[in-house]
């Protein structure tokens, strides 16, 4: 500390001075109410002598002209009452700012760089006090809040450093809190390993784990119950950085159970999810989770801040630890991240820089200098990254760009994103002084960021923020090279992740030229090389069923026409000769049908036969899903250049025709009844048909005894009718007896359409509204190259044909004036659940 620091007698920031001034103003009206003639103002003169001694730390003029007003102010009073005043003959004047009467700065940086804001920083967490009280109170009135928000908009700083002290404000959380905090910050791509940590002793073995796994991914209903055993109370669970999760191409029991469990927490407890926005699809597509986020009012997104804003953030974070800056260079900051909204990372990286280089020169100062050397805020994280990076020997930059490599995950269609790795793998087949090296070097300088564990091969390191990604031009290059190296592959790896997040259905299968290209890439990716192999073995049915197909299906279409003249004459045997000429014109006209489904086939089109078959023949819906065609090149055998491939028929039965679904309802209770006319518990109501009030969702069964949900199958709209199935329940709640029961409802409440899109992607809300509209379910629209010329609607089971008949039909707008097709993938080996529908549509034609 300098000699003129040790002097100085001022108050330590303006702001200390104005709350002192505004006390004795306070006391000086009170005085001058009470009518004393000459009231006595009392040490007013050391107040003042302090003011004056202040003007050493206030550089500013508008930070002088306010401190200056108040020695005014106090002037005029004084001098009214015949006093002295202390100071020049002139009247008091501040003292002449000196850069080295500045206090000396504390030993850590209140700026956090990369780094998020963590609940300890709560009293330098400036400028969210409105959105972390908007955001306690939507926690509190819902089951799950999704904060979400491009990467860098603040939403981790505000889920710890905001919402987390405004709810141990409130009592919410704390010792005697009404909720136990469960938080994961930085969740892998198999959460439920961290929340049976948080269930388990530490000292648990590695069966009690395993055991504890099986029973969640096997009753994911049971966490609920888990979780209040452990902490005896409703639990207020956050997961930051839940992209992480999401990550996964391969279907994940465990990812998928933790999602269920998510959802079927007890109406008291309360979960919070930190998303980046780019990642809003894959959330709504979890098993229960997904409707739960997709509800109106579950998203929350940190609001942008002004330029005003931002400045008051960043002169309060200063003033508290002694920072001061030169004139211009605050707004000169601010204004270079101005309407970005994920600049604030950047901002953040920028203002330790500076302080740092403050400190390190034995001042408070931040002069042009200082600015300069660090640099604006786009430039800063670059030049910070470009001096580490310079610093390393030949071998430790291409070293740098490996590791890089593996600590960043590259796909095809979206931005770059962070890919945590252990210290192990990191070492893998490399020299691992030389990796420790490196890593240590951008942890120090705050770039890579480690979470140490018991074993040093387990540490792990991530990059500290994706800012680091978009602004570090060498490392951006790196990222962009491997893409276009890796563009075949991750095209590959892609088409292995939708048919893995489908079930691993057979109609995501591939075959040609594609299967050909996939099988150059065997060995780097699990899921693809099962898409591989799965994709081979259905090549190698084909062949067989070629070889048997085509006399079969030619039989079959030659039988059917030869039968329908015996058909058609039981008909009208007896009738007048009009009526029999009436049905010679019928069987003409099915001749001609059956004609063109010949002439079909000569074109390489299965669809005519099919619906002649469907029509008139003799052949089950799922055997009729199984023809299909493989054209021939010209001239080669048969004047037919097509292949049919089919299987034997069976005599004719109609699809099944049923339009409904059958689950459990909460009809909800004498206080808030969601059904009119509400029933009594005991009531013979069985085939009474009732009206929603609200939209309600329909369960797979009753609650348990702890009253933990059953698994979601649809929605059942307000307005919407059902009718009772079986006796209605009612189960003792704390808010009064909730009514259950067993019901019928149209089947479209309990049916997903997913839809598959590619081309304008500002007509797909619409698309999902005419669907949504309907009863249906919609989770968010999957854009994906493979749905290019394509217009259809995939049904699995017999029983959804009138559900997609009318999907078809409602978009029909989309698709000029047409129907979409329908594609029955009746005979898939490993089906999605019933009332499930794929909707695969080109928005571009």
């Amino acid at each position: 500390m300098t000699d003129a620091a040790t002097d100085y007698s001022g108050f330590e920031t303006l702001q200390e001075l104005q709350d002192e001034n505004l006390k004795r103003m306070r006391a000086w009206r009170e005085k001058l109410k009470a009518r004393q003639d000459r009231p006595d103002p009392g040490d007013v003169d050391i107040f003042i002598t302090k003011t004056i001694a202040t003007g050493q730390r206030l550089w500013s003029r508008q930070e002088r002209e306010l401190a200056q007003s108040a020695l005014d102010f106090w002037t005029t009073e004084l001098t009214s009452l015949g006093r002295s005043v202390p100071g020049d003959a002139g009247g008091p004047n501040l003292a002449p700012f000196d850069e080295k009467g500045l206090p000396k700065l504390g030993e850590t940086s209140p700026f956090k760089g990369l780094r998020a804001y963590e609940e300890q920083d709560a009293a330098n967490f400036h400028g969210r006090e409105g959105a972390s009280k908007a955001l306690a109170d939507r926690v509190l009135a819902r089951p799950l809040v999704v904060v979400t928000g491009p990467s860098g908009s603040g939403k981790t700083s505000l889920i710890s450093a905001g919402l987390l002290p405004e709810l141990r404000k409130r009592g919410v959380i704390g010792d005697n809190g009404e909720l136990a905090l469960v938080h994961i910050s930085a969740p892998t791509s198999n959460p439920l390993d961290e929340v049976i940590e948080i269930l388990l002793d530490p000292a648990a073995n590695g069966e009690a784990v395993r055991k504890a796994r099986q029973q969640i991914e096997s009753e994911p209903d049971i966490l609920g119950a888990l979780l209040e055993a452990r902490f005896g109370k409703p639990v207020l669970m956050i997961i930051d950085q839940f992209e992480e999760i999401l990550t996964s191409a391969a279907p994940n029991p465990g990812r998928d159970a933790f999602a269920r469990a998510i959802a079927s927490l007890p109406a008291d407890s309360h979960v919070v999810i930190g998303l980046r926005n780019d990642y809003l699809d894959e959330l709504r597509q979890l098993p229960e989770l997904g409707l739960l986020a997709n509800q109106r009012g579950a998203r929350f997104s940190p609001p942008p801040m002004s330029p005003a804003e931002l400045k008051r953030i960043i002169m309060a974070t200063a003033d508290g630890s002694g920072l001061r800056f030169a004139d211009g260079v605050c707004d000169e900051l601010v204004k270079s991240i101005a309407g970005e909204p994920t600049g604030l990372p950047l901002l953040q990286f920028t203002l330790n820089e500076m302080w740092h280089a403050a400190r390190s020169g034995n001042t408070n100062w931040i002069s042009r200098a200082i600015a300069q050397k660090v640099g604006p805020p786009r430039e800063a994280l670059k030049r910070a990254a470009e001096r580490v990076y310079a610093e390393l020997s030949d071998e430790d930059k291409e070293l740098t760009r490996d590791l890089f490599l593996d600590l960043v995950a590259f796909s095809i269609d979206r931005e770059f994103m962070r890919q945590p790795r252990s210290r192990g793998e990191l070492r893998s087949n490399r020299n691992p002084e030389a990796v420790d090296r490196v890593l240590d070097r951008f942890t120090e300088a705050g770039l890579l960021r480690v979470e140490n564990s018991r074993a040093r091969t387990e540490d792990w390191y991530d990059v500290t923020h994706e800012t680091l990604i978009g602004n570090w031009s060498r490392l951006r290059d790196w990222l962009i090279e491997a893409r276009k190296a890796n563009r075949s592959f991750l095209r590959m790896r892609e088409i292995a992740r939708l048919w893995a997040s489908h079930d691993k259905a057979e109609g995501y299968l591939i075959s040609g030229r594609a299967l050909d290209e996939a099988r150059n890439y065997r060995g780097r990716s699990a899921t693809l090389d099962e898409l591989i192999f799965a994709s081979e073995a259905k090549e190698n049915r084909s062949r067989r069923r070629d070889r048997m197909g085509l006399a079969a299906a030619v039989s079959l279409v030659l039988a059917v026409i030869i039968a329908m003249p015996f058909y058609y004459v039981r008909q009208v045997q007896q009738e007048s000769l009009v009526a029999i000429a009436s049905a010679r014109a019928e069987l003409d006209r099915i001749k001609a049908e059956a004609r063109a489904s010949l002439d079909g086939l000569n074109q390489g089109e299965i669809e005519p036969l099919r619906k002649f078959l469907r029509d008139y023949g003799d052949a089950q819906p799922e055997e009729l899903a199984r023809l299909a065609v493989q054209r021939r090149p010209g001239g080669q055998g048969s004047d037919i250049r097509s292949q049919i491939v089919a299987t034997s028929q069976r005599s004719i039965r109609p699809a099944d025709p049923r339009a409904t679904c059958q689950g459990h309802l909460w009809l909800g209770s004498a206080d808030n009844p969601k059904v009119v006319p509400l029933p009594s518990a005991g009531d013979a109501a069985v085939g009474k048909t009732l009206t929603l009030t609200a939209n309600v969702r329909l369960r797979a069964g009753e609650p348990t005894a702890n009253y933990l949900m059953a698994r979601q199958i649809g929605v059942v709209p307000v307005d919407a009718a059902v009718t009772i199935r079986g006796p209605v329940a009612a189960r003792r709640r704390s808010t009064g007896d909730q009514l259950w029961a067993p019901v019928e409802t149209a089947r479209q409440y309990c049916t997903n359409v997913f839809v598959q899109y590619v081309g304008d992607a500002a007509r797909v809300p619409d698309l999902r509204k005419v669907l949504a509209d309907a009863g249906f379910q919609v989770p968010a629209a999957e854009q994906i190259e493979t749905a290019r010329g394509r217009s259809e609607v995939r049904y699995f089971y017999a029983a959804d044909r009138p559900m997609a008949t009318e999907v078809a039909q409602r978009l029909a707008v989309y698709n000029n004036g047409r129907p979409l097709a329908l594609s029955p993938l009746l005979d898939l080996p490993a089906r999605p659940p019933e009332s499930t529908m794929e909707v695969w549509i080109d928005l571009g034609r």
